[in-house]
């Protein structure tokens, strides 16, 4: 079998996050064991413990002592088992065991350093589609106000943990698709760049770099400006490509809807995908944990498509119905849990 460095790659992002699958833990570790994996991993592990440092202040990081406790808890979560790679042939298990105990220190040390940035709590949240290292998944956030923004990969979203009581603004970086709560009183806006655009409330997709911003507009009104200036004022199925450099704005007829589909539902299309395989897309998408109370549903295939703009209770909702399953949500973590019968 071919070495597929790039699976490796997804799942040791995901193992990092702590999103990883009991099933693509033996995945990850398999391919870890395969011995062609050390090049993929040390380039991982070195720009995750970079950015790390590069994030502490000196004699602010976490406790050595601490980073060691963390360390054992994190090598009985994901049973690597020590003694039994002892007895793996010399070189082998020096790889091994030095493979695994790397990957537990950075996860170790990630897990830390994100609860000593945590106190005190910010007054702005910034939210990434992947943390630290080159995000890899799309996802949905619901910002204070009840507003959703699917945010892309590669993409970063701040704004503030409340709104005040006469605005609501957030900064983005990259592209993102939102739909906007609507409040007379309070215009929702958008800086991206010197570009701004406000709403009061609709539907639209904005992508963004240092060259150029657009903005497609799928339902409401938008009017978009920089300055003093306005750019255009958009209707649905409107476009604006505003050329940063040259601090020009050109308008299109667009099909809006078809644009932003083409990038939120890369990911939301099941073609005969396991519940479980979709579980674990769902958790990363709507930042869920997603539990199975029989095991046996997981391993249900399922064909289902979503345009990827929904809430998350429409997509367990259609999820459900297709596998004839339930789903019961806990009011203490908001973890989902699905319920129905399983698959041989």
């Amino acid at each position: 079998m071919t070495f597929d460095g790039a699976r490796l790659s997804l799942l040791f992002d995901k193992y990092v996050r702590g999103t990883i699958t009991a099933e693509e833990f033996n995945e990850f570790w398999h391919l870890v064991k395969e011995g062609q994996a050390s090049g993929t991993l040390s380039t991982k592990l070195t720009t995750l413990w970079q950015e790390w440092a590069g994030h502490t202040a000196p004699g602010t990081g976490p406790d050595k002592t601490k980073v060691f406790s963390k360390i054992m808890e994190k090598g009985k979560e994901r049973e690597i088992d020590f003694e039994k790679l002892r007895a793996v042939p010399g070189g082998q298990r020096r790889r091994l065991v030095a493979m695994a105990a790397a990957v537990v220190v950075i996860t170790a040390g990630l897990y830390l350093l994100k609860q000593h940035q945590m106190e005190p709590a910010p007054a702005t949240t910034q939210y990434a589609a992947k943390p630290m290292t080159p995000p890899a998944y799309t996802r949905q956030i619901v910002l204070p106000d009840g507003s959703t923004v699917v945010l892309h990969a590669g993409s970063t979203l701040d704004y503030p943990s409340s709104f005040p009581e006469n605005s609501r603004e957030v900064s983005l970086k990259g592209e993102a698709y939102f739909d906007v709560k609507h409040d007379n009183k309070k215009p929702f806006i958008i800086h991206t760049g010197t570009v701004r655009t406000i709403v009061l409330g609709t539907a639209f997709n904005i992508s963004s770099d240092s060259n150029r911003v657009t903005v497609s507009v799928t339902g409401g009104k938008v009017r978009v400006e920089t300055g003093k200036k306005v750019l255009a004022e958009l209707a649905p199925n409107q476009q604006v490509v505003y050329n940063v450099p040259r601090d020009t704005a050109e308008r299109k007829i667009v099909n809006a809807e078809q644009l932003v589909t083409n990038w939120t539902k890369r990911d939301m299309l099941f073609d005969g995908d396991t519940f479980g395989g979709i579980a674990g897309v769902i958790s990363q998408r709507y930042g869920v944990t997603v539990k199975f109370k029989n095991p046996a549903l997981a391993r249900c295939q399922i064909v289902a498509s979503f345009s990827g703009t929904e809430t998350l209770e429409h997509v367990l909702q259609t999820l459900c119905t297709i596998q004839n399953a339930s789903y019961t949500k806990n009011p203490e973590d908001q973890s989902i849990e699905l319920d129905g019968k399983g698959c041989e």
